[in-house]
């Protein structure tokens, strides 16, 4: 969840606000957090500099996006490159990094709020909603809006965001 989070402050100073060195320092964020889920991944405790671990588990992407992007001139190609590199490898991931969410939603079998979510993973866990936005956006799971009442006793509902998932989607994409 904090690497979407991270993800999507990078791609907003990258495509939004055209600020390359904001860009840079938001993908120094997320790389951080996705060499730590790498280290994870291999079944490896993350150490105090984690992208070291990470790069022995994933050369080929680590240099892409950390090395590499160190060691050269940071431009808007270059790091337009660094952020498709790691929005392939949250989607190469996918089913590893947000299990514990796609499988919230399978289990409800029903759409979930994102009140659900935060209740359900702890109110400390606010990257989740980014989580969802970009799960969205790679038509992973489906948003709606669903009416909620600010109070028990309320007369008037407002919308908030909720989230379908279909594990058996065929319009979904091999994963």
């Amino acid at each position: 969840a904090e690497a979407t989070a991270a993800l999507a402050k990078a791609e907003k100073w990258f495509h939004l606000k055209r600020d390359m060195d904001y860009t840079f320092l938001y993908i120094t964020y997320l790389v951080r957090e996705l060499a730590r889920i790498e280290v994870l991944m291999h079944g490896e405790t993350p150490r105090r500099k984690a992208i070291y671990q990470a790069l022995k588990h994933n050369p080929d992407f680590f240099k892409a996006v950390f090395t590499d992007l160190i060691d050269k001139p940071k431009d808007e190609a270059m790091l337009g490159e660094v952020i498709e590199h790691i929005n392939q490898y949250l989607e190469d991931n996918l089913q590893t990094l947000f299990k514990p969410l796609l499988d919230f939603f399978e289990e409800s079998g029903d759409e979930r709020t994102i009140t659900d979510i935060y209740t359900h993973f702890g109110k400390r866990q606010l990257g989740f909603g980014l989580a969802c936005e970009w799960l969205t956006q790679k038509g992973i799971i489906e948003q709606y809006s669903a009416p909620v009442r600010l109070t028990k006793d309320s007369k008037v509902s407002v919308e908030e965001p909720a989230y379908y998932y279909d594990a058996n989607n065929p319009f979904l994409f091999d994963m």
